[in-house]
């Protein structure tokens, strides 16, 4: 992983929802800095996923965020 420079350019993200946020954190694994702007005030506390896929857990094991993801979740 390359760390990240000040003067390095930026990639701009639209939107901080799920999508954004997992572009922002693969890109910064990556040592890629981002921008992200976001339309509303405040980022919702409750997730709008019905499901989440096995292959989102895969990735999200992978970046070593999973176990947060399911603290902070409803597993039903």
């Amino acid at each position: 992983m390359t760390p990240m420079e000040d003067d390095q350019e930026r990639v701009v993200i639209a939107g901080a929802g799920p999508v954004g946020l997992a572009l922002a954190l693969g890109l910064a694994r990556q040592g890629v800095r981002s921008l992200i702007f976001e339309q509303k005030p405040a980022l919702s506390v409750h997730s709008k996923a019905v499901i989440v896929l096995t292959r989102t857990c895969e990735i999200l094991y992978e970046w070593e965020v999973l176990n947060s993801f399911k603290q902070h979740g409803l597993w039903r």
